[in-house]
C-alpha cells in the first residue's frame, strides 16, 4: 500500500529536505534561527499612532544579506548531491508529462513514470551506481523506491574497491590446516584483473561533473538537431546544422547548472573534477562570501519610539 512504501513526489521530497539535517545540522540550525529569530515589524493601528513590538529588532542590513547570501550557498552546496539531481530531473521530467498531456497509465504515477525514465537516463550515461538501491534496502527495508536517498554518494566519491578481485588471489583452504595459500596468478589473469580495475576507474571518473557536463551538451546538441531538422526539413543543410550548434548547446545546459545550483564560481569556461558539495562548506563560504561582518551595535529608542542620534 502507499502508506507503507516510500513513494511519490511529496515523501521523495521530503527525504530530500531531511539530507539537508543529516549533512549538516549546525547550518540547518543557523538558518531556522534566523528565520524566526526577527521580531515583526512595527504596524499602524486605527488611531493613526504607530505601534511597536516590546522588543524591536535592530536592523543590520549587511549581515542580513551576507545570511541570506550564504543560506543560498548552501542549498547549492546540497544541488551537486546525487539525491538532490536525480530529484530535480524527476521533477522537471514530471513537469514535462504534464505539460504535453502524457497518459502514463492508470495504474502508475507521474512522478513514479519521470523517477523511472531519469532512473534509465543515468544508466545509459553510466553514472547509475546499483549500490545506492542496496543501500536502501539496509536503512529503510523491503517497501522503499530504486532512487538514490539521502548522502546517496557519486561514484567517483567511494574508493576503488579491488574486494571482488580478492578471492581470486588465493588457492581452496587447506582441509587440514584451514589456511588460503596466495597462489600465483598466470598472465591472463593478472591482465584480466588489471581490464576489470581500468574499466572500474573510468565508470568512476564519469561521475565527475566534467563528464556529466560534456554528456548533457552532447544530448542537448542531438535534440536541437532534430528540432532543427524537424523545422527546416531534410533539404536545408544551413538550416539543420546552423554553424553554432554546440555554443546553443553548451548555453543551454550551463543555464540550466548555474539555475539549478550546480555551478561552482570557481569553474571557468568548464567544470571542474570535483562537486561543490566534495568542498567544506564553511570554506567554500569563507572564499566566495569573505568574512561574515560584524554586527551593528543596537541604536537606543526614544520614547515615541524613533530613533535617537545624529542624522
Amino acid at each position: 500500500m502507499a502508506a507503507d512504501t516510500i513513494r511519490g513526489d511529496g515523501l521523495f521530497q521530503a527525504h530530500a529536505a531531511l539530507a539537508a539535517l543529516v549533512e549538516d545540522q549546525e547550518q540547518f540550525d543557523e538558518a531556522r534561527e534566523r528565520r524566526f529569530s526577527q521580531s515583526p515589524p512595527s504596524y499602524r493601528s486605527r488611531s493613526g499612532t504607530t505601534t511597536r513590538t516590546d522588543s524591536p529588532a535592530p536592523v543590520d542590513e549587511a549581515l542580513d544579506n551576507y545570511n541570506a547570501r550564504r543560506d543560498k550557498l548552501y542549498l547549492d552546496w546540497l544541488a551537486s548531491k546525487a539525491a538532490e539531481q536525480f530529484n530535480a530531473q524527476s521533477l522537471e521530467e514530471r513537469r514535462r508529462i504534464e505539460s504535453t498531456g502524457e497518459f502514463v497509465g492508470a495504474d502508475k504515477s507521474e512522478f513514479g513514470v519521470a523517477a523511472e525514465r531519469v532512473r534509465e537516463r543515468w544508466i545509459e550515461q553510466g553514472i547509475w551506481d546499483d549500490k545506492w538501491y542496496q543501500s536502501n534496502l539496509e536503512r529503510w527495508g523491503e517497501h522503499v523506491d530504486n532512487v538514490p536517498l539521502l548522502d546517496a554518494p557519486w561514484m567517483h566519491e567511494v574508493p576503488l574497491d579491488d574486494d571482488s578481485d580478492t578471492d581470486d588471489d588465493y588457492s581452496p583452504a587447506n582441509f587440514k590446516f584451514g589456511a588460503k595459500r596466495k597462489r600465483q596468478k598466470t598472465e591472463e589473469e593478472t591482465r584480466q584483473k588489471a581490464e576489470r580495475r581500468a574499466e572500474r576507474q573510468r565508470q568512476r571518473e564519469l561521475t565527475r561533473p566534467i563528464h556529466q557536463f560534456n554528456y548533457q551538451v552532447s544530448q542537448e546538441r542531438e535534440r536541437l538537431l532534430e528540432e532543427r531538422a524537424q523545422e527546416a526539413g531534410h533539404d536545408d543543410p544551413v538550416k539543420r546544422y546552423p554553424p553554432d550548434i554546440n555554443t546553443q548547446a553548451y548555453t543551454a545546459v550551463k543555464d540550466r547548472w548555474v539555475n539549478g545550483g550546480l555551478w561552482f564560481e570557481k569553474w571557468g569556461i568548464l567544470p571542474g573534477m570535483t562537486w561543490l558539495h566534495e568542498h567544506n562548506f564553511d570554506e567554500v563560504a569563507e572564499e566566495l562570501l569573505g568574512p561574515c561582518p560584524p554586527p551593528q551595535p543596537a541604536v537606543p529608542a526614544s520614547s515615541d519610539g524613533s530613533s535617537t542620534g545624529s542624522p
